[in-house]
């Protein structure tokens, strides 16, 4: 009975240990990736952004915590960084120049964002 047991189990563990004559099984290499070419021009620059030239009025927007915006005549809506506080009136009609931001993010997620290069109330 002893021997019917110990079999399996001699059989077993040499069966797992590594043959001297065992095959190593081939390790294939990866292909070599690709050379990039050589750079000899640099990378075309994205053209500026169009300036923006339009009138529109200004609005208080409650959402994420409140902030100022401003409609253009033509619906489009815009997100003024640091708009001074002389036109932070709701309802303020405004003729304004800007600069899209086009490498910035918000949170706010209307309108486009811009930077105001020059701004004057509509009478």
């Amino acid at each position: 009975m002893k021997l019917l047991v110990a079999l399996p189990a001699l059989l077993l563990a040499t069966a797992c240990a590594a043959s001297p004559n065992a095959v190593e099984p081939i390790k294939q290499a990866a292909p070599a990736a690709p050379e990039a070419p050589a750079m000899t021009e640099s990378a075309p620059r994205a053209p500026a952004p169009a300036s923006i030239s339009t009138t529109g009025t200004v609005r208080h927007l409650d959402l994420e915590g409140g902030f100022w915006g401003i409609v253009a005549d033509d619906g489009r809506k815009f997100d003024p960084m640091g708009l001074d506080a002389r036109f932070q009136k709701e309802g303020l009609r405004v003729r304004f120049e800007a600069t899209p931001e086009t490498d910035m993010m918000s949170t706010r997620m209307w309108g486009t964002m811009i930077s105001i290069t020059r701004i004057e109330i509509v009478k």
